[in-house]
């Protein structure tokens, strides 16, 4: 009795396993796609922030090659995403430029971010009137950049001649 049940559920038992194989169907491949909706920020000197959007079918990564960019979030998964640039400021005048790299899976884009500062100064006084006797006359000069002061006839001197960014009594 063991044996006709046994050879009546053995070929059951292949064609349930069979079948089940072929009820298996393999996911398809996913082709990576993103799109990043900047190509570049231009930042002045001050602290600031921008944004752009990560749209992708995959997770992805965003990184930075300099210390002053920050990104928040720095990665995600599939869908629109809204990432924050924010830049720290530039004390001096010049100019500095990182990257932004953002990659989903082979797909790398990257951003050029840019901040400048223009030179910049005042100074307090712009003349001096003496009465014929040795004397003393003081100006402030302010910058966001070294400088440096000359005169054109040896009896006047300056002290300091030159300075850094900020406030100097000269």
């Amino acid at each position: 009795m063991k044996s006709k049940i046994l050879s009546v559920l053995a070929p059951l038992a292949c064609l349930f396993v069979v079948s089940c194989v072929n009820d298996i169907i393999p996911e398809p491949e996913i082709t990576p796609e993103m799109t990043v909706s900047e190509t570049s920020f231009i930042f002045d000197g001050e602290e600031g922030e921008a944004e752009f959007v990560v749209k992708t079918n995959s997770s992805w990564k965003a990184s930075c090659d300099v210390s002053w960019i920050t990104l928040s979030p720095s990665s995600g998964d599939a869908g629109s995403t809204n990432v924050k640039v924010s830049v720290s400021a530039l004390d001096e005048a010049g100019s500095r430029t990182g990257k932004i790299t953002v990659t989903c899976e082979n797909i790398v884009k990257t951003i050029e971010v840019t901040q400048s500062v223009t030179p910049e100064m005042t100074v307090s006084e712009n003349s001096f009137i003496f009465d014929g006797e040795e004397g003393e006359a003081e100006f402030v000069v302010k910058t966001n950049s070294s400088w440096k002061a000359s005169c054109d006839v040896s009896w006047i001197t300056l002290s300091p001649s030159s300075g850094d960014a900020g406030s100097t009594n000269v």
